[in-house]
């Protein structure tokens, strides 16, 4: 035996629907948002209200600073008093510097701090802090602990000088908390001055089922990409491109845009092959040639001691999202994140990819990478950019079968 259940009758409420005797209708007085995106230019804090339904949340943005610090978030478990004491939160992860030596790697074992530690201590104001996190924000009981997962990017132009790259976990529970089950609200800050030109941060809300309001809403455009409404407008946001026989797959940049995050897996047919990225800031000409793209990273080598390295600054013709493997039968796999628009002179883009080599050094590559190119003094947007196959001024190398790159615009 099967229990179904009852049926609705007239006038029966759900969501802030009503169902009529046909169907529900009607809808909530105020949309719930799913996501949200923030300019922060010139703030000393971001306040977000939490959703009531939201379970956790994904954070990525780029934020300028203009002293000596590092990005923060603090908690809210009434929706005003922010949680900041000295030993609220705990910390752990790790830290990369670019340049190498005593400082390449950092370890953070577990400290008392005054917030969720979002990215490392960088002091370059030209540079932003690229970060993606994902936070938890509710738990079921009170003997439970919430988290903030954090990969960052930043830069230090001091002492170990270099590209910072920052990973870590930290946690919040116990005492601060009290017994509070839900975090109300989020602050955003960094820990000396405030947010600089042309910093911005999105939130994607994790968690319940948002009921759409009523009414009658036109179609998207039919084009191959995927759509959402904002503000009664349709915005593109997500679209998959097959690479297959392709020289490259140019992008035309919607006005709306501030950052684009790009995945893909490619079989390059070639063992100089890779996926590159040229960039246009005037929509017509590409900035091209042998040095006009700087590139740093890390990487570790699965089968060949020794396993870790660090590249320093090198010039290129490209930006490069991948590094690379002489096995063609293996894909490279790319996941990268842009900025596309900047106060400063520097266009910025980061990367995390794998490939395979069957000779030394040996086995499977994974590389975290930063790539730059100097632009115009002032506010510059990027127009277009291009995907395309090898580090090389003019694309020459077709993608072979099976590869494919997905866009999705940030904005």
């Amino acid at each position: 035996m099967f229990d179904f259940p009852a049926s609705p009758a007239v006038g029966d409420v759900s969501n802030g629907y009503v169902f009529n005797g046909v169907g529900w209708s009607g809808g909530p007085a105020i949309p719930t948002p799913t996501e949200q995106f923030f300019i922060c230019d010139g703030m000393a804090t971001l306040d977000v209200q939490v959703p009531a339904w939201a379970k956790g949340c994904e954070i990525n943005g780029a934020i300028y600073i203009s002293n000596t610090a590092y990005l923060m978030a603090r908690v809210s478990m009434d929706g005003t008093t922010f949680l900041a004491g000295a030993s609220d939160y705990i910390y752990s992860g790790a830290q990369h510097n670019s340049q190498g030596g005593a400082s390449a790697y950092i370890t953070y074992a577990g400290a008392g701090t005054t917030g969720f530690t979002l990215s490392a201590t960088g002091n370059n104001g030209a540079y932003p802090i690229n970060v993606n996190a994902e936070m938890i924000l509710a738990r079921a009981l009170s003997t439970q602990y919430i988290t903030s997962k954090s990969y960052a990017k930043n830069y230090n132009s001091t002492a170990s000088a270099g590209y910072l790259t920052y990973w870590s976990q930290d946690l919040l529970g116990g005492a601060p908390m009290g017994s509070g089950l839900q975090v109300k609200a989020l602050r955003f800050l960094l820990t000396s001055g405030n947010f600089g030109p042309g910093s911005w941060l999105r939130i994607k809300w994790l968690g319940g089922e948002v009921p759409q309001t009523n009414g009658t809403v036109p179609e998207a455009p039919a084009d191959g990409w995927q759509y959402t409404r904002v503000n009664g407008v349709w915005r593109p946001t997500e679209r998959t491109f097959v690479l297959d026989g392709l020289l490259q797959q140019e992008f035309i940049v919607p006005s709306f845009a501030k950052g684009v995050q790009i995945n893909g897996s490619v079989y390059t047919g070639s063992a100089s092959g890779l996926p590159g990225l040229h960039i246009s800031t005037d929509g017509t000409n590409y900035i091209a040639g042998s040095t006009p793209y700087t590139v740093m990273a890390m990487y570790h080598d699965s089968g060949t001691s020794p396993y870790y390295g660090t590249q320093g600054a090198v010039a290129a013709p490209s930006m490069q999202l991948g590094f690379g493997g002489d096995n063609l039968n293996v894909p490279q796999s790319f996941i990268a994140e842009m900025g596309l628009v900047t106060a400063t002179t520097i266009i910025g883009c980061r990367a995390h990819a794998t490939s395979y080599r069957n000779t030394a050094p040996l086995g499977t590559r994974t590389v975290l990478s930063f790539n730059y190119t100097n632009v115009p003094a002032g506010t510059q947007r990027v127009q277009k950019f291009r995907l395309i196959n090898g580090s090389v001024v003019t694309p020459t190398l077709a993608f072979a079968a099976n590869s494919y790159c997905t866009v999705k615009w940030l904005g």
